[in-house]
């Protein structure tokens, strides 16, 4: 008799924590990370910059994929974890085929066919659980139908000529994005954990702070640095540590308690926070270089920080629409400053590395500020 799997349950009370599977899967996308990074590094320009945001979006999909589904179904029996080791490998297959993947013909199938092989490993789990569970198949009948129709637009891409190649691609993953959204009513029978996807989102943002520590530590040892180039790594540094201190203090899963907009701006912002987060760190690393990358860095750090809080405030104002609140608009000025100081030429980059510092601690500042509970005066009785 067939064991079915058990899905997430809907009430909160029941806290779920990343499993050892989990932990373990992510770390192949360390690898992923760092190799988006560095076609960043590689390639700092406007044209370098769209095909890293080209690419990392569907890295990130990919994760999310996944993630969702080992939310929903926790049974790891012996052929989810043959499958999710599996994954691992055509994972790293796709890192190595990320530097190649705009380099021609050649490059371009590579990629296709490694990002292709890591979602028919979704579809097959995906698979599983519609014949396992009959409860949860109005969900996963739609996600084999989606995801499916997006997969076969991305192996569709192979056989024809580049650039419709890439149309193709883009194609197939609007199709999968469009998935879940299509899905809400089907969502909300098979609910995931809402304590549970929070933490696994906050240790991707661990894992691309990760890799901004590891570019800051290259800036900061990079070559026989002035003492400038020095303390610009430094303050670069710090500046990814405030990044890590905001997220984790001011950002929770509270958005998730409704899936329609806020639940969908929570997931799909993340997916742009990710590359944001990253970004910076290529721009510490640039920053300290001698002599610097001044421009690519400039809009490394200012861009990458400007997004962050972007998308930061367009989580929070879902929660609290239609007027926002002053965090909302806190975090839009501190992206605005940022972007209006990407746009300033002729600053030193150690000023400018300094000034982002500052936006960034001072809206830690602002928002710890705001989230004090207000202390209500004692009310005056009687006799003192």
């Amino acid at each position: 008799m067939t064991q079915r799997l058990r899905f997430g349950v809907a009430r909160d009370a029941e806290e779920r924590h990343g499993s050892w599977l989990e932990l373990f899967f992510d770390l192949i996308f360390v690898v992923v990370v760092a190799e988006l990074a560095a076609t960043l590094e590689h390639h700092p320009t406007v044209h370098g910059f769209v095909r890293y945001a080209a690419l990392f979006l569907p890295v990130c999909w990919a994760w999310v994929g996944y993630t969702f589904f080992a939310d929903r179904w926790q049974r790891e029996d012996a052929p989810h974890k043959l499958l999710m080791i599996i994954a691992m490998l055509v994972v790293a297959f796709l890192a190595l085929a990320i530097p190649h993947a705009f380099e021609g013909d050649r490059g371009s199938i590579r990629f296709a066919i490694s990002y292709s092989a890591v979602r028919v490993l979704l579809i097959i789990l995906y698979a599983r659980a519609y014949h396992t569970d009959p409860a949860a198949r109005p969900l996963t009948g739609r996600y084999l139908l989606g995801f499916t129709i997006g997969l076969l637009l991305w192996l569709g891409s192979i056989g024809v000529p580049l650039p419709q190649r890439h149309w193709l691609w883009v194609a197939g993953f609007a199709v999968e994005l469009a998935t879940p959204l299509l899905s809400a009513r089907a969502i909300s029978r098979v609910p995931f954990h809402r304590s549970h996807i929070p933490e696994r989102f906050g240790l991707f943002v661990i894992i691309v702070l990760g890799e901004a520590v590891a570019l800051g530590v290259a800036g900061l040892g990079g070559g026989s640095l002035g003492a400038s180039a020095l303390f610009t790594a430094a303050i670069g540094f710090l500046g990814v540590g405030a990044l890590w201190w905001h997220y984790f203090d001011c950002v929770d899963g509270t958005p998730l308690q409704r899936w329609l907009v806020s639940g969908q701006t929570y997931v799909y912002g993340h997916l742009v926070l990710f590359p944001a987060i990253t970004a910076y760190g290529v721009g510490v690393l640039l920053a300290g270089q001698t002599p610097p990358q001044a421009v690519a860095a400039r809009w490394c750090l200012c861009g990458g920080g400007a997004a962050y809080f972007l998308v930061l405030a367009a989580i929070r104002w879902t929660v609290t629409a239609p007027s926002g609140d002053r965090r909302v608009w806190t975090r839009v000025v501190a992206a605005s400053v940022l972007l209006g100081l990407a746009a300033i030429g002729g600053l030193p980059i150690l000023v400018v590395d300094v000034i982002v510092l500052a936006v960034i601690a001072g809206q830690l500042g602002v928002e710890h500020r705001l989230m004090r509970p207000v202390t209500l005066p004692r009310p005056v009785t009687e006799g003192g």
